[in-house]
C-alpha cells in the first residue's frame, strides 16, 4: 500500500491481527545455561551426518529437540564454534540441523544451551511458545531481545537464542524485578477475514430538579468488545486461547517494516476471547466466529519506523 494521507479511506485488505502475551514481571528469573560438562574435550564433528560425538566426557542426554545450543573453543577448526539447533541427542553424540566441518577436537570445548530459569515454575501460566521473540528489561546483564526456543516440560526453564555466534546470556542469579514481553507486532495465531470493535458508553441519567426542561446525563465508563472472523483450518485450533487474557493488536494497516511514508495504524489493548462459533454447511468452508471482551484501554498507534522484533 503507499503513502496514507488523512481523508484517505482504508482498505479492508491491509488489515491483520496479531496476539502478545501479557507481560511478565517477577524476582525470581535468574540466566544460566545447560552445560554439557565443564570439561568436554575429544569430540569429533562428522560433516556427513551432522553429528557432534564425545569419547566419553559429554553428556548431552538433556538436550532436546528444538534448542539452540553454542560451541566454543573449538581449535582445529574454528567454523565448528557457533549457533546450532539440536535435532536429537543422546549421552554422547548430539545431533544438529546445520552443518558442521570435519574434525576432532582433543582440547576443552563448551556446549551449553541458556536459558531463563523461574523458582516457581510460572512459564505455563504466561503462555509463551516456541518461536516467540521476547524482551528483558530490569535484569543486571541480559536485558535484549531474545527468540523463545524450547520451554522444559515443568515449566520452570525457558531456553532462548538470538542470532549471535556465542552464548548471548551472561550468567545471573534471581533476584531483580524482571520483566518478560512480546514486542509489538506480536504473534499471528491466526489469519482471519473480518475483525470488529464495538465501543460503548454506559450512560446514567442525573437529571435532578434543578435541571429544569432537559434531562442530564454523564458517563460513568467505557467499555469494547470485538469479534473476528475467520476460515476453521485443521490444525490451527484457537481453543487454547478461550477464556485466557492476551494483547490484541488489530492492524486497520499492516505493514512488515513500517516508514514514515507508509506506517502501520493498529489498536491495541488486553482481550479475553470469550466465545466461538463454527458454523458448518453442506460443500461450503466452514466458518469460525470469535468473540472477545475487552480489558482496560484500548489505544490507537501508528507505527512509523521498523519494528524492534529482531534478537
Amino acid at each position: 500500500m503507499g503513502a496514507v494521507n488523512e481523508g484517505q479511506p482504508l482498505k479492508g485488505s491491509t488489515g491483520a491481527i496479531y496476539f502478545k502475551t501479557q507481560d511478565f514481571t517477577s524476582a525470581n528469573l535468574s540466566f544460566d545455561a545447560l552445560s554439557a560438562g565443564a570439561s568436554v574435550d575429544d569430540l569429533t564433528f562428522d560433516s556427513a551426518t551432522k553429528t557432534i560425538t564425545s569419547v566419553a566426557d559429554a553428556d548431552f542426554s538433556n538436550f532436546e529437540a528444538g534448542m539452540v545450543v553454542y560451541i566454543s573453543g573449538c581449535t582445529t577448526e574454528t567454523g565448528n564454534n557457533g549457533r546450532y539447533t539440536v535435532v536429537s541427542a543422546t549421552t554422547l553424540v548430539l545431533t544438529v540441523a546445520e552443518a558442521v566441518t570435519d574434525a576432532t577436537e582433543a582440547g576443552t570445548v563448551v556446549v551449553e544451551a541458556p536459558y531463563i530459569a523461574d523458582s516457581e515454575s510460572s512459564f505455563n501460566t504466561v503462555g509463551y511458545l516456541a518461536d516467540d521473540i521476547i524482551t528483558i528489561s530490569g535484569s543486571d546483564s541480559n536485558d535484549d531481545i531474545f527468540t523463545v526456543e524450547y520451554i522444559a516440560t515443568d515449566y520452570s526453564k525457558m531456553y532462548i537464542s538470538t542470532s549471535d555466534t556465542s552464548n548471548p546470556v551472561t550468567t545471573e542469579a534471581a533476584g531483580s524485578s524482571i520483566t518478560i514481553a512480546m514486542p509489538s507486532p506480536g504473534r499471528k495465531i491466526f489469519g482471519c477475514q473480518n475483525w470488529e470493535i464495538s465501543r460503548d458508553v454506559t450512560v446514567v441519567d442525573t437529571t435532578t430538579f434543578d435541571s429544569g426542561e432537559y434531562s442530564e446525563f454523564d458517563y460513568i465508563r467505557q467499555s469494547w468488545t470485538g469479534t473476528i472472523d475467520r476460515l476453521y483450518i485443521i490444525g490451527k485450533s484457537i481453543s487454547t486461547y478461550i477464556g485466557k487474557k492476551l494483547k490484541g493488536v488489530f492492524f486497520q494497516i499492516y505493514q512488515s517494516t513500517p516508514t514514515t511514508a507508509e506506517p502501520a495504524i493498529y489498536h491495541e489493548g488486553d482481550i479475553i476471547l470469550n466465545s466461538e462459533t463454527i458454523t458448518i454447511n453442506n460443500s461450503e468452508i466452514v466458518q469460525d466466529n470469535v468473540g472477545f471482551q475487552g480489558s482496560g484501554t484500548l489505544t490507537e498507534y501508528t507505527q512509523e519506523t521498523a519494528w524492534s522484533n529482531t534478537p
